[in-house]
């Protein structure tokens, strides 16, 4: 009889954090834009420069986040209907 042995299991794959990386940046550099405006370093208007990129990470990342977990849903309501294939 041959043993099986699980190499992959889709249920318990980790999130991939790396994923988040860039929206994570543009939020960060829009925060420091607001920031630079509020210190008075920066020109006028770089705040609203600041706002967008900010609110553009916080939409990129939620969008990331979404995706990734209907994607993780779907595969395991896959492999709990036994509609994957075992290799």
């Amino acid at each position: 009889m041959m043993q099986l042995e699980t190499i992959f299991d889709i249920a318990t794959k980790p999130f991939d954090w790396s994923a988040l990386l860039p929206p994570g940046g543009l939020f960060l550099f829009g925060v420091s834009l607001i920031w630079m405006e509020k210190k008075k370093i920066g020109r006028f208007g770089i705040k609203k420069i600041g706002y967008v990129l900010g609110c553009g990470g916080i939409l990129v990342a939620s969008y990331i986040s979404a995706a990734w977990s209907l994607k993780k849903h779907d595969a395991s309501r896959a492999f709990r209907t036994s509609r994957c294939s075992v290799i």
